[in-house]
């Protein structure tokens, strides 16, 4: 059995709702692992109770033909469990919706307020 796609939107939805109450913290990461093809612009994860959230900007070659091809890019969820061995281990990936484009956005302004981006700007 598989999660639906309406029950990923319910799930980013509430990583949303906690992050702009400030009830996640998120940070720069490397933890999310490209696919060959693929390259990360961006990561940022989260800790909540034995899980950890990376939502990552992803670019990938999308080819044309056999030599020539173009990026595309899409945000990308992946969930991590605490694993008494070796830390944390991936246990899913959502699947391309929409939604995970805002969830990256917030995170990437939750991590700037929290590091104080602005902080000597405007003192």
């Amino acid at each position: 059995m598989a999660y639906s796609i309406e029950q990923w939107r319910k799930a980013i939805t509430k990583l949303l709702e906690l992050t702009s109450e400030d009830k996640l913290i998120w940070q720069s990461s490397d933890d999310y692992e490209p696919e060959a093809s693929e390259a990360i612009d961006g990561s940022f994860s989260a800790k909540l109770k034995d899980k950890m959230y990376v939502v990552s900007k992803v670019r990938r070659r999308h080819y044309l033909d056999e030599n020539d091809f173009v990026w595309v890019y899409r945000f990308n969820l992946a969930i991590f469990e605490r694993n008494l061995f070796s830390g944390f281990e991936a246990i899913a990936n959502s699947p391309d919706i929409s939604s995970i484009a805002a969830l990256y956005e917030a995170a990437e302004s939750n991590f700037a307020y929290n590091k104080n981006a602005l902080g000597d700007l405007l003192d």
